[in-house]
């Protein structure tokens, strides 16, 4: 009998063993899967361009010197405090696809850019840049999961497009960029305090998209603050629509139903025609 208890308990014994590596089995290949943080300096940046293939996490000074494309399934996750500096190019090209001629960041995966109220993150030209080239901006096509917080973008040819995506934007200023947000297809995106300044056009809306607006400031701007095709779906709340040549650009009906800071413009409110649909 003392025979068989003995047995028993080494049987019991062997059992939790056995749960406890299964155990660990299941966990540690999502513990082995977050990336080692790669930290880049003023003297030796971090540099990158092409297309990612495999998950990234980037701290400090980075160098994009070409295109920068994230796949679906992976993903580029941005230090605070971090500064992203673009040598803009007017023949870059990610193969095989690219949206521009500029140097741009293409994101079907994953990019999540992880700015903090002290220590926000920076995209702008690299000092280097030949005088003429640009960059094209941060362009979301069809993206799983963008997110950007506490994020400032400068002099780009498009701060953020975004099709068929859906991002979050939280504290984020986009600074004399020639558009500054451009949304167009079915996606969401959701842009809760911020500032829009210093560039041609402020934000432009086409087709489905549709916006949630919330302490943003559009201002400053050469062209349109706000141009929102028919079908675009809009609401704004604590919204100023100030100091561009042209405020508005909507629907009567769309006007209606919008409650924005929206004076001293040049013109303040521009209708659109019932049936356009573009610019």
């Amino acid at each position: 009998m003392a025979g068989f208890k003995r047995r028993l308990l080494v049987r019991n014994s062997l059992i939790s063993v056995v749960a406890l590596l299964v155990l660990w089995g299941c966990t540690t290949p999502q513990i082995s899967r977050i990336p080692q943080l790669q930290v880049g300096t003023d003297q030796h940046p971090f540099e990158i361009s092409g297309v990612l293939s495999a998950d990234l996490r980037l701290s400090g000074v980075i160098r994009l010197t070409g295109d920068l494309l994230i796949p679906a399934g992976r993903s580029l996750w941005i230090a605070p405090g971090s500064s992203v500096l673009v040598v803009g190019n007017d023949s870059s090209k990610i193969d095989p696809e690219f949206l521009d001629k500029g140097t741009e960041i293409l994101v079907k995966g994953s990019l999540i850019v992880a700015g903090e109220g002290s220590a926000p993150v920076r995209f702008a030209l690299d000092p280097a840049t030949p005088a003429g080239e640009n960059w094209s901006g941060i362009e979301l096509i069809g993206a799983q999961t963008t997110q950007f917080s506490h994020v400032d973008i400068f002099a780009a040819e498009t701060g953020i497009l975004s099709i068929d995506s859906s991002p979050r934007l939280e504290q984020v200023n986009i600074l004399g960029a020639r558009n500054g947000l451009l949304l167009q297809g079915g996606g969401v995106m959701d842009f809760h305090g911020g500032r829009i300044s210093g560039g041609d056009a402020g934000l432009l809306c086409f087709d489905r998209a549709s916006l949630a607006l919330n302490q943003v400031q559009i201002v400053d701007n050469l062209e349109e603050g706000m141009y929102l095709a028919p079908g675009c779906s809009v609401k704004a709340q604590d919204v100023a629509v100030e100091r561009n040549d042209l405020g508005l650009v909507a629907l009567a009906s769309t006007r209606a139903q919008l409650t924005l800071s929206l004076h001293s413009n040049r013109i303040d409110f521009k209708p659109l025609p019932v049936g356009v649909i573009s610019k």
